[in-house]
């Protein structure tokens, strides 16, 4: 393995390139791959925002859901 290989694991990832493994995939695979970048939502500062999750697939209940805050949805699916 060198220096500039990937390896993903798990089910649950999630980033600005998208949700899943597969997602990632295409997109790190693909040439002249652009950072998914946001300069408007929070300006002055640039961020990576999330892409739409559907939280059901590991959080089934929506009960839990409803009690956690973003970065407790996102600790628990990943």
């Amino acid at each position: 393995m060198s220096s500039h290989d990937v390896v993903i694991t798990g089910i649950g990832l999630v980033s600005s390139l998208g949700e899943g493994p597969d997602a990632h995939w295409q997109k790190l695979t693909r040439p002249g791959l652009e950072p998914v970048l946001d300069a408007t939502r929070f300006a002055p500062y640039t961020i990576h925002p999330l892409p739409e999750i559907d939280w059901n697939l590991q959080i089934a209940k929506r009960g839990d859901q409803r009690q956690m805050e973003t970065w407790q949805r996102l600790g628990t699916y990943t």
